[in-house]
């Protein structure tokens, strides 16, 4: 029945979802133990000023991204799949998106999951995973392809939430630039050479305050005909974190820190060093008390870069994390993330009603570590004479549900204020600021 669903939608995911979306059979199904969703996005965004080292200066395209999800539940026992179509159009090789925005008709979840008691499960199969903040691990929303993972994961809930995972990440296929934005039909495939396993847990330590600790590891070697830099490493981690409310501050902090080892380049012959790397966010925000819920919050993030200096590889890696939540739209845009940054902003959002919402995020940023590269921008002086001052990013949206519940459409942006870091740097372009923008329109069911 799963496997019946997933083919038609391969054939005509956009037909499908309307159709579904307003069938009395789905509803009895879902009464039934069966239980299907999904959604269609059509997303167009704009580049003016691009950061990229040798990129044109501005571009444009259309990404579309289909999803049908189907589970059926009996007696404890689950199984689901999920189909995704992530697809890009109005591009070509000169355009800054990869397989990371476009993985055309891909089975991103097809899974089998066991209630062994109340309050413990066992999955096994294709996966998505989303732990805690989602900063290390996590399944984008705003990114067009998905991080799927295949393995077995614990998941047990009571006092607390603990979930114990082995996993091995898909590799998003096909690889090279021109089947990517022909939109061709490649199966992800995983490989036992690139591993990612480790727990998690949670546990409140007040009626609004609560605890979670992990430890992730990511094993990686080469594989046949792919050379890698051979990352094994280990990032313990915690986060402390308050609910807040309307009315009321909260709080978050969250520290990771990150060891082992790795090769120096991707060469079978490059030597290995150790890893000393780490990285921060730190938030203090507040609710006003109003029909809006304004809330306004400050923080810092940091992650390290790697320092000539030091006989460790000091870069810090941020895994499988989205970037979105902190870091504004990726795409064409996302300069920034969770590397070789020190960052201090402040954000305001609120919700005018139950179908508008809106939000607006001023960042600082500077280099941690002058002779790497920025953060996701690849501009790079290897002296470190172009100094730290990256400049500021400023960035938002405007959210709205035109029919509830079933269409929403969204309006975003943003500018990098390139700092005098871009300016001298060898190999930055020195196209200006780089302007972004976007809108979207989204159907669920």
């Amino acid at each position: 029945m799963i496997r019946f669903i997933a083919r038609k939608s391969v054939l005509a995911v956009p037909f499908t979802a309307a159709v579904l979306a307003a069938s009395p059979a789905a509803a009895e199904d879902s009464a039934t133990g069966f239980d299907l969703e999904g959604s269609i996005r059509v997303r167009y965004e704009a580049m003016d000023g691009n950061y990229r080292p040798g990129g044109i200066e501005n571009d444009d395209i259309v990404l579309m991204r289909s999803l049908l999800k189907g589970t059926y539940s009996w007696d404890g026992f689950r199984v689901g799949a999920t189909v995704q179509d992530s697809r890009g159009y109005a591009n070509d090789l000169t355009t800054p998106i990869g397989s990371s925005d476009i993985n055309a008709l891909e089975v991103i979840e097809l899974y089998a999951a066991l209630d062994i008691t109340e309050t413990t499960t066992f999955t096994i199969g294709r996966q998505t995973l989303n732990l805690g903040s989602k900063r290390l691990i996590g399944n984008p929303n705003f990114r067009n392809a998905a991080n799927g993972f295949t393995g077995a994961r614990l998941d047990w809930s009571g006092s607390g939430e603990f979930t114990a995972f082995y996993m091995l990440p898909q590799q998003r296929l096909p690889s090279d630039a021109a089947s990517v934005i022909d939109n061709e039909v490649e199966w992800d495939r995983e490989s036992i050479d690139l591993a990612l396993w480790g727990a998690f847990y949670s546990r409140p330590l007040t009626d609004d305050l609560a605890l979670e600790t992990y430890v992730y590891v990511l094993d990686e070697d080469d594989a046949p005909g792919i050379a890698t830099r051979n990352r094994h490493l280990i990032t313990p981690g915690a986060r402390l974190v308050s609910d807040g409310g309307r009315g009321k501050p909260d709080v978050e902090l969250e520290a990771a820190y990150q060891f082992g080892n790795i090769r120096t380049g991707s060469s079978a012959t490059a030597p290995e060093v150790d890893v000393d790397a780490w990285t921060l966010h730190a938030e203090v925000g507040y609710t006003f008390d109003s029909d809006m819920k304004p809330r306004l919050s400050a923080f810092y993030d940091m992650a390290t870069g790697d320092d000539p200096d030091s006989a460790d590889y000091n870069a810090f890696d941020p895994l499988f994390g989205p970037r979105y939540g902190d870091w504004g739209p990726s795409g064409l845009f996302g300069p920034l993330g969770r590397k070789n940054i020190s960052s201090l902003g402040a954000q305001l959002e609120a919700k005018f009603s139950s179908r508008v919402d809106a939000q607006v995020q001023y960042r600082r940023a500077w280099l941690e570590e002058a002779t790497d590269a920025f953060s996701y921008t690849k501009v790079r002086d290897a002296t470190g004479a172009s100094g730290s001052d990256a400049g500021s990013q400023l960035q938002g949206r405007l959210r709205w549900w035109i029919i509830p519940g079933l269409l929403r459409n969204e309006l975003g942006g943003g500018v990098l204020f390139k700092g005098d870091f871009f300016d001298t740097a060898p190999n930055a372009n020195g196209f200006g600021n780089t302007q972004y923008g976007y809108s979207a329109l989204e159907l669920s069911f």
